[in-house]
């Protein structure tokens, strides 16, 4: 009795091991694949076979056009005027490798060198 429960729950293990290992990646999105915990592939549109407890995703990196709002940017000009304004950033990921293993936080880096750019511009008005 005790052996077909056992029997059982690793036939029940396997099943969902084997239906797991498939994935499909959708047209917008790149899975970054690492083997051993380190690098191996970018896997883009398509079905995809991850190899259980060898292979994981490590993440879906988004690759449309999104943008994000810089809200009451402040600026100030040489002859000590204040100017407020509000911007956007739109922004595409070409490289999800480096998406994924150089930026920690993407928005917020990009925002500080949105707000950066902006001021520069400005100021040279």
């Amino acid at each position: 009795m005790k052996i077909t429960i056992t029997i059982i729950i690793v036939i029940i293990l396997a099943i969902d091991m084997i239906i797991n290992s498939f994935k499909k990646v959708n047209e917008q999105e790149a899975y970054i694949i690492e083997r051993f915990w380190k690098f191996n592939r970018v896997e883009y549109k398509g079905k995809i076979v991850v190899i259980p407890f060898i292979e994981s995703v490590k993440c879906v990196v988004k690759l449309d056009n999104r943008q994000f709002d810089l809200n009451f940017l402040i600026a100030i000009l040489t002859d000590n005027k204040v100017i407020k304004n509000k911007a956007t950033v739109d922004f595409h990921i070409i490289d999800p490798q480096k998406a994924a293993y150089e930026c920690e936080w993407l928005e917020n880096q990009l925002e500080y060198v949105g707000t950066g750019l902006y001021r520069d511009c400005v100021r040279k008005i």
